[in-house]
């Protein structure tokens, strides 16, 4: 996507910080961006120490507080695009860089929040970019101004899948035989992904189906509680965290895809799931799904809903039916594009020369 951006006519070069990567050079230069790997990767996970997090915490501020202003002034950068959304700390970080280097900043939310309070921190943002309908409504509720959001669809590159061959091979590689029909739960477990809900609800359905499987891929954010979870019911299959190329294989060989969710944007892992021609069981939070799809989506809230809906996704004799199109690439980045120079128009006079665009 940065290589698209940086494609378009009058953006100037483009500078991305973002996290370090083992195979990766911590400063190249690729599809006319600057790409800085020196963020310290995310890492939640129960079993990783307090003391792991916080001094990774304090290493990211220290980046946002030294770098960022110093390219800012450095290559006369006019507009930072953050692309999380993270709490107060973030904020007051990204505020302080504002104030002082005049830079404009633009705030791409990815996801709904569970306490719509914490919206109320991004009105002095320049522009804040939803990546869906139920995160444009809760921006929306807060009051900003209406030229201050708007809505932007996640940009997507779809993976048209695997021969039947190669497919079997990738599967071999995490011991799957896609012989005996399985559900596929992809992504991190937790809490708001209604893993334990999902585990529940197979293991009722099990019991009417007995040839089923349930595959689950992914980190895993719930410590014991999933471990022990999984290692009580009969069919369960953990192969943990594993490469995209794996998870779309284990998605493509399964009978369905359960992805609920209690707090969602629009989720990709469903996304790719769908591109992929597959039965979906999708998240009633998101009304993109709710209004094209309504019988494939459930309440995360409920093992019993799921549980349902389960059961009519497999009796359904064709998968959900959802506009790909809304995500094609092309389409986002116009949009983008469209919020850069609106806002570089707006703001012409902070430098007389240079426009350039900052991602972090």
């Amino acid at each position: 996507m940065v290589s698209m951006l940086a494609s378009r006519g009058g953006m100037g070069k483009i500078y991305v910080l973002t996290e370090r990567h083992a195979d990766r050079p911590s400063v190249s230069d690729e599809h006319g961006a600057r790409i800085y790997r020196l963020l310290v990767q995310r890492d939640t996970r129960p079993e990783k120490s307090r003391t792991y997090w916080f001094l990774s915490q304090i290493w990211t501020y220290l980046c946002l507080m030294t770098l960022v202003p110093f390219l800012i002034v450095r290559h006369r950068i006019r507009v930072l695009h953050f692309t999380r959304y993270l709490k107060l700390p973030f904020f007051l970080t990204v505020r302080f860089i504002k104030a002082a280097t005049r830079a404009a900043v633009v705030l791409d939310l990815r996801a709904t929040v569970e306490d719509p309070g914490e919206l109320a921190r991004i009105g002095w943002c320049d522009h804040v970019i939803c990546n869906s309908e139920a995160v444009f409504d809760q921006v929306k509720r807060i009051g900003l101004r209406a030229q201050g959001f708007g809505l932007v669809e996640n940009p997507m590159i779809f993976s048209d899948g695997y021969g039947e061959r190669q497919l079997r091979e990738i599967l071999m590689e995490v011991s799957l035989d896609i012989a005996a029909p399985y559900f596929a739960h992809v992504g991190q477990l937790l809490e708001r992904k209604a893993t334990l809900e999902v585990l529940g609800a197979f293991k009722e359905f099990k019991e009417k189906n007995p040839k089923y499987k349930l595959v689950i891929a992914g980190r895993n954010m719930l410590g014991q509680r999933a471990v022990t979870a999984m290692a009580n019911i009969e069919g369960v299959v953990y192969v943990g965290p594993v490469p995209h190329s794996q998870a779309i294989a284990i998605m493509q060989g399964s009978e369905a895809v359960l992805q609920p969710s209690r707090l969602e944007g629009i989720p990709r892992v469903s996304l790719e799931a769908l591109a992929l021609g597959k039965k979906v069981l999708l998240p009633a939070c998101v009304p993109e799904f709710v209004r094209c799809c309504r019988d494939f989506t459930a309440s995360a809230e409920s093992q019993e809903a799921i549980l349902a809906a389960m059961e009519r996704i497999v009796a359904a004799d064709h998968p959900p039916k959802y506009d790909l199109n809304r995500h094609d690439p092309v389409r986002s980045i116009d949009k983008v594009v469209r919020v850069y120079r609106r806002i570089l128009a707006c703001n012409s006079g902070a430098y007389k020369t240079g426009e350039r665009i900052g991602r972090g």
